[in-house]
């Protein structure tokens, strides 16, 4: 091909010589800046155990559900449609894993039987031309857990056992001092 480049030679001005087959070119450096996308990931669809849900996920800022609705996908888009084809994706969910995951081109993601806690999506963007959307897509999600494992439930578990064991303590010391009125009593008749 005419357009191989043969040589390249950066210099501290900040310009880069190169030559080619068809002659030689230069460009100062500092004038290339990488392409820059603006463009939001906007969510699509959305459903819960698999159920298409009513609620536009894109106007809130988080999701609450209890621990039997714990089945979540996602379908989203980069609003950018030169090649919509071609846009990529990557996600992380914050509170289950701290790395990002690459979806290549597919836009949806499923998360199943999430444990109760606290987590925040994160879908980021790269259109056509690899450009990174400057919008980070962000929502968070509360799995609310069973009432057994709250921790006022286990509050409540710690009181009643320990009411129950005092319970348990002053019927001994009321059956003990009975006992002993009892012997103290019969003593009394055996002595007289």
């Amino acid at each position: 091909p005419t357009n191989q480049i043969s040589w390249i030679k950066s210099m501290p001005s900040g310009r880069v010589y190169y030559i080619y087959q068809g002659g030689w070119g230069f460009f100062h450096s500092e004038m290339m800046k990488p392409a820059i996308n603006h463009t939001p990931v906007y969510f699509t669809s959305f459903k819960i155990n698999e159920a298409t849900t009513d609620a536009d996920v894109n106007s809130i800022a988080e999701i609450v559900s209890d621990y039997r609705h714990n089945n979540f996908s996602f379908d989203f888009s980069l609003l950018d449609f030169k090649n919509p084809d071609r846009n990529t994706y990557a996600y992380q969910l914050e509170g289950s894993s701290d790395d990002w995951i690459t979806t290549s081109t597919r836009n949806s993601i499923n998360f199943s039987s999430l444990p109760p806690g606290n987590y925040l999506l994160k879908i980021k963007a790269w259109n056509a031309e690899s450009a990174e959307s400057t919008m980070i897509r962000e929502l968070k999600i509360i799995v609310t857990p069973p009432f057994w494992q709250t921790w006022w439930f286990r509050v409540l578990i710690a009181v009643t056992i320990a009411l129950i064991i005092y319970l348990l303590f002053r019927l001994r010391i009321r059956i003990v001092k009975r006992e002993e009125i009892l012997k103290s009593n019969y003593q009394k008749k055996i002595d007289r």
